[in-house]
């Protein structure tokens, strides 16, 4: 993106302007997202910091960004479903040869908040993770990929993000790299929008993120094709999704944070196995029921994990508000508690720290970092000592770093507070790898 037309200088005082009228008045509506928060402390201190880098850099000419859509070929239905995403580049890119790195980003539910969407002229910290992944492009002159997924970002809009899915968000991603390596990537210094790459390819990502890199990341060394991963830092993912994530947070009727995570997955698998009705068919808006049975105004959750509504829609309404209800109807809980029903079989097909082949050296995905708070109460860190434990008999070059979140007002969770260190700690963790 040309920032010709745009006056940096103007959009950088603008926001430095809502951040002081925040500051002097608490409210911090004017900056978008985790506002409605008290200003002040590390936490928010450490994100205004990225997102003044960010900006810098865009205006001094260090990384420019575009949106960008593809069209893959699904092999469930053979019709082309354009997919969008990100594309930032640093102008490094137009020198020297650099890597690239895929960021899959955490879980956003609302399709105007996909990376592909973000403008300099609009609330900041609603794009949260375009910030995040535009410091890799920063710090470590990656050319950076950020996939929206199926049903976010240009998807249509009856088309909903299958939550949690492996085979079609790691399509999305794999795709998104076949089309900027066969159109972007150039041998000539100097081009327009393009970069010259130095063969080496790293993965990125937290929370569902970090899920999506862990599968990629798999895929990829399977499919013992083009593409090597040099190094991957799957972040707080949950990679053991049936028996930890599912049955030890969200089977358990306790009240947690983050509660429309449930709600996603129940649409997102109900979406992702549009071809198994015995999948399909058991995870309805029926499903969706608060106990007792006849009290179904939990249907409305369904509706919403459509793509168009926020998180904080469902999380703070009155469906989920209620102490005495819940997400599921008896039969749908029962069903989920199974491991034998087919819905628990298919959760476990996708956990993402089975299925990789042996590891033989010097082939493939050559190291992994698996980034984790270890007091996460969303995505429990046991996800990354099981994925550790696997991959570990089998050769991998692999260890958990436990990351220690930042503090202050901010966000609820240890889990959000703990991702902008685990970001920080895997541009350390990918420097010694880089070819100069």
């Amino acid at each position: 993106m040309s920032t010709k037309d745009l006056d940096i200088d103007k959009i950088i005082s603008d926001i430095m302007a809502r951040v002081k009228r925040a500051v002097d008045t608490g409210d911090t509506s004017g900056l978008g997202r985790f506002m409605g928060l008290q200003i002040g402390g590390i936490f928010l201190r450490e994100a205004f910091k990225i997102l003044l880098e960010v900006y810098e850099a865009i205006g001094n000419g260090v990384i420019s960004f575009k949106p960008i859509t593809y069209s893959p070929t699904s092999p469930k239905s053979n019709k082309p479903i354009d997919l969008t995403g990100m594309l930032i580049l640093p102008e490094a890119g137009k020198k020297g040869n650099i890597p690239i790195l895929c960021y899959q980003h955490g879980t956003e539910i609302y399709r105007p908040y996909s990376p592909s969407k973000f403008k300099l002229l609009k609330l900041p910290f609603n794009f949260y993770e375009f910030f995040l992944a535009a410091m890799f492009a920063i710090r470590g002159r990656y050319a950076v990929l950020m996939p929206d997924y199926p049903g976010m970002g240009g998807a249509p809009v009856n088309m909903v993000q299958p939550f949690m899915v492996v085979e079609p968000l790691v399509r999305s991603v794999v795709d998104m790299l076949e089309y900027v390596v066969n159109n972007v990537v150039t041998e000539k210094k100097g081009e327009q929008d393009c970069f010259l790459w130095n063969k080496q390819i790293f993965l990125a990502g937290y929370s569902e993120g970090g899920f999506v890199t862990m599968a990629v990341a798999r895929k990829l060394k399977q499919d013992k094709g083009r593409y090597t991963v040099t190094a991957c830092a799957p972040m707080a993912g949950p990679h053991e999704l049936y028996q930890i994530q599912m049955k030890k947070k969200f089977l358990t009727r306790e009240k947690i944070k983050a509660g429309h995570l449930l709600t996603m997955i129940i649409r997102g698998y109900h979406e992702g196995y549009k071809d198994k009705p015995e999948i399909s068919g058991a995870l309805t808006r029926e499903a969706m029921r608060f106990i007792p049975e006849e009290n179904i105004h939990c249907e409305r959750l369904w509706d919403w994990a459509d793509g168009n509504h926020k998180a904080e829609e469902l999380d703070e309404s009155k469906e989920m508000q209620d102490p005495q209800c819940d997400q599921l109807s008896d039969a749908t809980q029962k069903m989920l508690d199974d491991v034998k029903s087919p819905v628990a079989g298919v959760m476990i097909e996708n956990n993402t720290y089975k299925g990789w082949p042996v590891e033989i050296k010097d082939e493939r995905v050559s190291h992994i970092n698996l980034f984790h708070a270890e007091d996460d109460e969303v995505v429990p860190i046991e996800n990354s000592k099981v994925a550790h434990k696997t991959l570990s008999t089998l050769g991998y070059d692999i260890k958990v770093t436990p990351i220690s979140p930042l503090t202050g007002p901010g966000p609820e969770t240890i889990h959000a507070r703990a991702g902008i260190p685990a970001m920080y700690k895997a541009i350390e963790y990918f420097e010694p790898f880089i070819k100069k």
